[in-house]
């Protein structure tokens, strides 16, 4: 006789479906991300829920999951009985976050001039010219997924694991910031030259002009100058400004991005914390001096 509690082995949900469930609120993340970062959701707007399930191919349970993970991120609000919108970015929320972006990559930087590979420098040279071929190809989303994998290949190069941690917590909000900062076809171009500008004149090539090697390279600079190279750089940025801007070269904004910052106020702050007065009034008193 049958026993009548024993559970057929043919109810067992099979080990494939489970699969294909995680995969699928995975790949609904995913895509709503690059919706967001790519603008085609854009901040402030209201998560079209109908649209999307039709558009997937999903009921909504998968995707009120998916935005109840994207809400934790900071990218969606949720408000009851009003659905999604897509949470807005204003300025100074820009500014702020490329504060903490310039430092984490700053340090990572400085890390991985000592520590990274002869292949971990090929990879990265690899994705750059790749970066510059999507950019003359007009692709966005192709170039801002390649420039995102360079900094991620950089910080995964300074070999420090809680640098990378952090860096990572922080992935998804400092992608849709470096987005949204190069929206404009100008700014996309000097972002672009500024990465041309740091190819052209990499650590690699210097160490092969004077024949040395990299890591002898950065310890002699360090040694010679008595600061670390990221210092070394924002101060010589900072002097080259306060010259262009005696020279009444640019407005203030111009000079800025022209030395190389991502944002006007963190130049402005910087400015101001080494020569005490703002980067219009130096430009001013130098100019009735």
């Amino acid at each position: 006789m049958k026993n009548a509690s024993a559970v057929p082995a043919t109810l067992d949900p099979p080990q494939d479906m489970r699969i294909v469930r995680a995969a699928l609120y995975d790949e609904v993340v995913q895509r709503l991300r690059q919706m967001i970062f790519e603008g085609e959701l854009a901040p402030g707007s209201r998560v079209p829920e109908r649209v999307l399930c039709e558009r997937f191919g999903i009921s909504r349970t998968p995707l009120r999951e998916a935005l109840r993970a994207l809400a934790s991120e900071g990218l969606i609000e949720l408000a009851p009985h009003r659905g999604a919108r897509v949470s807005r970015l204003s300025p100074t929320d820009l500014d702020h976050m490329f504060e903490i972006m310039e430092a984490l990559e700053a340090l990572a930087g400085e890390l991985a001039c000592v520590r990274i590979t002869e292949a971990g420098i090929a990879h990265v040279k690899r994705l750059h010219e790749e970066m510059v071929r999507h950019y003359r190809q007009r692709n966005r989303p192709e170039y801002f997924r390649c420039n995102q994998r360079i900094h991620e290949s950089l910080v995964q190069a300074a070999g420090n694991p809680v640098l990378s941690r952090l860096y990572a917590s922080l992935g998804d909000r400092m992608r849709r910031a470096r987005y949204m900062a190069n929206l404009s076809e100008e700014r996309w171009r000097q972002a672009v030259e500024e990465h041309m500008g740091e190819a052209a004149f990499g650590v690699e090539a210097l160490a092969e002009a004077v024949g040395v090697s990299r890591v002898h390279l950065f310890r002699r600079l360090r040694e010679l100058c008595g600061e670390a190279p990221s210092a070394l750089l924002m101060r010589m940025r900072l002097e080259r400004a306060a010259a262009l801007l005696a020279a009444r070269a640019g407005t203030v904004s111009e000079v800025a991005y022209g030395v190389g910052f991502r944002s006007v106020s963190h130049f402005s702050r910087a400015f101001r914390a080494r020569y005490g007065t703002t980067p219009s009034a130096y430009a001013g008193e130098t100019h009735a001096a």
